[in-house]
C-alpha cells in the first residue's frame, strides 16, 4: 500500500506521500507522486494507482452551486468519483474502490474510503495507508516541538512509517505546501 499523510501547524498545511507501488509481492519506487491538485482540491491516494489515474486524468470537480456547504460539495464531488470508477471498472469483482484518499478543499481536509464513504476529520494531523498508525504516532510525537515545520513533520512522519511499514518507502518522498 503506501502512506500519505496531511499536517497543519502554525497556519501551515502540507501533505506528503512516500513513492511505493506494490502489487502484494513486489515493492517499486514511483516517479510519478500520489498526491494531485484539481482545481481547489488537493487528493493523495494510498492504494489503486489505477484508481489515481482516473482522478487525475478524468475527475473535474464540478461547478459549485450558490449556498452550497462545503460537505454538500464534497459529497456530489465524491459521487462523480464513484461514477468514474463505476464506468472504468473491467470487471463484476470492480464493485467497490479499492483506495482510501485524503481530500483537502478550502482548508478541511476529508477521508474518502474504500465505500466511498467520506469524513472530515477534525485536528491538525491525519494519514491513511498501511503505514498511518506509525506516520500518527510520529506527527503525535513532533507536533509540539516548536523546532519542527509543518514540512518537517510530514516528511519525517512518511520516514517513521517506511521504517516499521513494509510496504512504505523513505524516499524520494513527495510534498505538497497547502
Amino acid at each position: 500500500m503506501t502512506t500519505v499523510v496531511c499536517v497543519t501547524k502554525d497556519g501551515k498545511t502540507v501533505m506528503a506521500s512516500d513513492s511505493a507501488g506494490s502489487n502484494g509481492s513486489r515493492i517499486w519506487i514511483q516517479d510519478k507522486p500520489k498526491i494531485v491538485t484539481i482545481g481547489d482540491f488537493t487528493i493523495g491516494n494510498s492504494g489503486s494507482i489505477r484508481e489515481a489515474n482516473i482522478i487525475e486524468y478524468e475527475f473535474s470537480p464540478l461547478e459549485r452551486k450558490e449556498g452550497e456547504t462545503d460537505e454538500k460539495y464534497i459529497y456530489r464531488n465524491v459521487n462523480q468519483i464513484k461514477d468514474l470508477f463505476e464506468k472504468r471498472k473491467t470487471s463484476e469483482k470492480d464493485h467497490k474502490c479499492s483506495s482510501k484518499f485524503l481530500i483537502h478543499y478550502k482548508g478541511k481536509v476529508y477521508e474518502f474510503d474504500t465505500d466511498f464513504q467520506f469524513m472530515q476529520w477534525s485536528g491538525d494531523m491525519h494519514a491513511i495507508g498501511s503505514g498511518s498508525d506509525y506516520a500518527l504516532g510520529a506527527m503525535s510525537a513532533l507536533i509540539y516541538d516548536p523546532e519542527q515545520s509543518a514540512l518537517d513533520i510530514a516528511s519525517k512522519a512518511i520516514q517513521v512509517a517506511a521504517q516499521f511499514d513494509p510496504s512504505t518507502v523513505a524516499t524520494p518522498i513527495h510534498t505538497v505546501l497547502l
